[in-house]
């Protein structure tokens, strides 16, 4: 319900050749390409593409709004909405909305790497420059060996 379909609409719809899909059928955005033209957020079914400032270091990877259990079982990154990253943040920084973490951009210069390192699933990334998004020491690795089903795909 929350997560990518696979479809590749956006990277269909990329004109800058910025964005391909692996071989699980997730889209990959390379930022050397990338213009910020904002096909891809608008082209996007399920609107999980964001253009955010590359300022905003501190990024929650997750639109999944489902709690605990269950959004790990649609997903093994999902925000599981523990809480964690809230207590490790400094105050009013992050707040958990809907069952997702919530970053306030407005107070970004407190942002620090903290937040992630206690995160289970590693939805909570610290992004250190154009590609390179960091999860935290507690984030479970994902192996994934092959592409969900198409029918799992669709329902998710």
């Amino acid at each position: 319900m929350w997560g990518c379909l696979g479809l590749g609409d956006c990277e269909t719809v990329c004109e800058f050749d910025a964005i391909h899909l692996d071989e699980h059928g997730l889209p990959h955005i390379d930022a050397a390409n990338c213009t910020a033209c904002g096909d891809c957020v608008d082209s996007c079914p399920k609107a999980l593409i964001s253009l955010e400032p590359i300022c905003h270091q501190l990024w929650v990877a997750c639109k999944n709004q489902e709690h605990g259990d269950l959004a790990e079982a649609h997903c093994e990154v999902a925000c599981n909405a523990c809480g964690r990253c809230v207590v490790d943040a400094p105050e009013g920084l992050i707040t958990i909305k809907n069952n997702l973490a919530e970053i306030d951009y407005s107070k970004n210069a407190l942002a620090s790497v903290l937040p992630i390192e206690r995160c289970p699933t590693g939805a909570i990334v610290w992004i250190t420059g154009s590609e390179l998004s960091h999860k935290g020491k507690a984030a479970k690795p994902i192996i994934r060996h092959q592409p969900l089903p198409l029918a799992m795909q669709v329902s998710v």
